[in-house]
Protein backbone atom coordinates (compact mmCIF):
# COMPACT_ATOMS: atom_id res chain seq x y z
CA UNK A 1 0.00 0.00 0.00
CA UNK A 2 2.75 2.36 0.79
CA UNK A 3 3.91 1.95 -3.04
CA UNK A 4 1.04 2.39 -4.46
CA UNK A 5 0.22 5.15 -2.35
CA UNK A 6 3.72 6.63 -3.39
CA UNK A 7 3.51 6.23 -6.76
CA UNK A 8 0.14 7.85 -7.41
CA UNK A 9 1.17 11.07 -5.31
CA UNK A 10 4.07 11.26 -7.50
CA UNK A 11 2.05 10.74 -10.42
CA UNK A 12 -0.30 13.70 -9.22
CA UNK A 13 2.63 16.37 -9.04
CA UNK A 14 3.92 15.03 -12.70
CA UNK A 15 0.24 15.93 -13.58
CA UNK A 16 0.41 18.82 -12.09
CA UNK A 17 4.01 20.27 -13.30
CA UNK A 18 2.70 19.20 -16.75
CA UNK A 19 -0.49 21.28 -16.54
CA UNK A 20 1.74 24.41 -15.48
CA UNK A 21 3.71 24.10 -18.49
CA UNK A 22 0.64 23.82 -20.59
CA UNK A 23 -0.46 26.85 -18.96
CA UNK A 24 2.53 28.99 -19.67
CA UNK A 25 2.29 29.61 -23.07
CA UNK A 26 -1.29 31.20 -23.56
CA UNK A 27 -0.29 32.75 -20.16
CA UNK A 28 2.49 34.60 -21.83
CA UNK A 29 0.61 35.47 -24.94
CA UNK A 30 -1.85 37.21 -23.14
CA UNK A 31 0.56 38.79 -20.92
CA UNK A 32 2.59 40.27 -24.29
CA UNK A 33 -0.39 40.92 -25.94
CA UNK A 34 -2.65 42.47 -23.83
CA UNK A 35 -0.28 43.84 -21.10
CA UNK A 36 -1.94 42.30 -18.16
CA UNK A 37 -0.50 41.21 -15.18
CA UNK A 38 0.42 38.06 -14.88
CA UNK A 39 -1.47 36.84 -11.87
CA UNK A 40 -4.93 37.95 -13.47
CA UNK A 41 -4.01 36.63 -16.94
CA UNK A 42 -3.22 32.96 -15.46
CA UNK A 43 -6.38 33.48 -13.42
CA UNK A 44 -8.50 34.81 -16.71
CA UNK A 45 -6.63 31.43 -19.10
CA UNK A 46 -7.13 29.27 -16.46
CA UNK A 47 -11.25 30.18 -15.94
CA UNK A 48 -11.32 30.32 -20.24
CA UNK A 49 -9.65 26.72 -20.52
CA UNK A 50 -12.31 25.33 -17.79
CA UNK A 51 -15.35 26.59 -19.56
CA UNK A 52 -14.05 25.26 -22.99
CA UNK A 53 -13.71 21.88 -20.72
CA UNK A 54 -16.80 21.77 -19.44
CA UNK A 55 -18.46 20.34 -23.12
CA UNK A 56 -15.78 17.78 -23.07
CA UNK A 57 -16.79 16.37 -19.67
CA UNK A 58 -20.64 16.94 -20.31
CA UNK A 59 -20.36 14.57 -23.30
CA UNK A 60 -19.88 11.28 -21.50
CA UNK A 61 -23.28 10.81 -21.12
CA UNK A 62 -24.20 13.67 -18.27
CA UNK A 63 -25.66 15.53 -20.83
CA UNK A 64 -27.92 14.71 -23.84
CA UNK A 65 -27.15 17.52 -26.01
CA UNK A 66 -23.24 16.57 -25.42
CA UNK A 67 -23.53 12.88 -26.07
CA UNK A 68 -25.01 13.09 -28.99
CA UNK A 69 -23.56 16.67 -30.28
CA UNK A 70 -23.92 16.17 -33.83
CA UNK A 71 -24.28 13.34 -36.68
CA UNK A 72 -21.53 12.88 -39.56
CA UNK A 73 -23.26 12.62 -42.59
CA UNK A 74 -23.85 8.84 -43.32
CA UNK A 75 -23.34 7.98 -40.24
CA UNK A 76 -26.25 5.95 -38.62
CA UNK A 77 -25.84 7.37 -34.51
CA UNK A 78 -24.66 10.60 -33.25
CA UNK A 79 -20.82 11.47 -32.05
CA UNK A 80 -20.00 12.82 -28.89
CA UNK A 81 -18.81 16.23 -28.40
CA UNK A 82 -15.45 14.79 -27.23
CA UNK A 83 -15.73 12.94 -30.57
CA UNK A 84 -15.71 15.72 -32.36
CA UNK A 85 -13.20 17.49 -30.99
CA UNK A 86 -10.55 14.41 -31.19
CA UNK A 87 -11.38 13.88 -35.63
CA UNK A 88 -10.99 17.58 -35.90
CA UNK A 89 -7.82 17.62 -33.65
CA UNK A 90 -6.50 14.31 -35.06
CA UNK A 91 -7.83 13.80 -38.47
CA UNK A 92 -7.50 17.36 -39.82
CA UNK A 93 -5.37 19.57 -37.65
CA UNK A 94 -2.65 17.44 -36.92
CA UNK A 95 -1.96 16.23 -40.49
CA UNK A 96 -2.80 19.34 -41.83
CA UNK A 97 0.05 21.00 -39.56
CA UNK A 98 2.64 18.26 -40.71
CA UNK A 99 1.85 19.12 -44.66
CA UNK A 100 2.26 23.06 -43.76
CA UNK A 101 5.48 22.65 -42.15
CA UNK A 102 6.40 20.33 -45.13
CA UNK A 103 5.48 22.93 -47.39
CA UNK A 104 6.77 25.82 -45.18
CA UNK A 105 10.21 24.35 -45.04
CA UNK A 106 10.31 23.24 -49.10
CA UNK A 107 9.35 26.12 -50.44
CA UNK A 108 9.38 29.45 -47.82
CA UNK A 109 12.52 28.57 -46.02
CA UNK A 110 14.41 27.57 -48.89
CA UNK A 111 17.19 25.12 -49.57
CA UNK A 112 20.41 26.75 -47.71
CA UNK A 113 18.43 26.44 -44.21
CA UNK A 114 17.03 23.20 -44.56
CA UNK A 115 20.60 21.89 -45.69
CA UNK A 116 22.21 24.03 -42.43
CA UNK A 117 19.48 22.90 -40.09
CA UNK A 118 20.07 19.24 -41.20
CA UNK A 119 24.04 19.10 -41.74
CA UNK A 120 25.27 15.89 -41.57
CA UNK A 121 28.83 15.97 -40.40
CA UNK A 122 29.96 12.81 -42.11
CA UNK A 123 29.39 14.36 -45.63
CA UNK A 124 31.77 16.85 -47.30
CA UNK A 125 29.77 20.45 -47.01
CA UNK A 126 30.02 20.50 -51.16
CA UNK A 127 28.85 17.15 -51.44
CA UNK A 128 25.87 17.05 -48.66
CA UNK A 129 24.93 20.81 -50.32
CA UNK A 130 24.44 19.76 -53.78
CA UNK A 131 23.39 16.56 -53.61
CA UNK A 132 21.03 16.29 -50.34
CA UNK A 133 17.97 14.61 -50.96
CA UNK A 134 15.83 16.36 -48.33
CA UNK A 135 15.01 18.90 -51.12
CA UNK A 136 13.46 16.28 -52.94
CA UNK A 137 11.70 14.79 -50.25
CA UNK A 138 10.01 18.04 -49.03
CA UNK A 139 9.05 19.20 -52.19
CA UNK A 140 7.67 16.07 -54.24
CA UNK A 141 7.73 12.94 -51.78
CA UNK A 142 6.15 14.82 -48.29
CA UNK A 143 3.08 15.78 -49.92
CA UNK A 144 2.37 12.79 -51.92
CA UNK A 145 2.88 10.90 -48.90
CA UNK A 146 1.02 13.09 -46.70
CA UNK A 147 -2.26 12.56 -49.37
CA UNK A 148 -1.56 8.93 -49.35
CA UNK A 149 -1.91 8.82 -45.85
CA UNK A 150 -5.03 11.15 -45.61
CA UNK A 151 -6.95 8.97 -47.90
CA UNK A 152 -6.88 6.13 -46.42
Amino acid sequence: IIVGSTFFLLLSFAALTSTVSLLEVPVTYVVDEFKVGRKRAVWAVAVLIFLIGIPSLLSNGYADFFTNFVTYFGADAPTSFMTLVEHIGNDTFLPLGGFLITVFAAYVWKKHHLIKVNHISSFSEFTYIHFSPLPLLHQLISPVVYFIMRNS
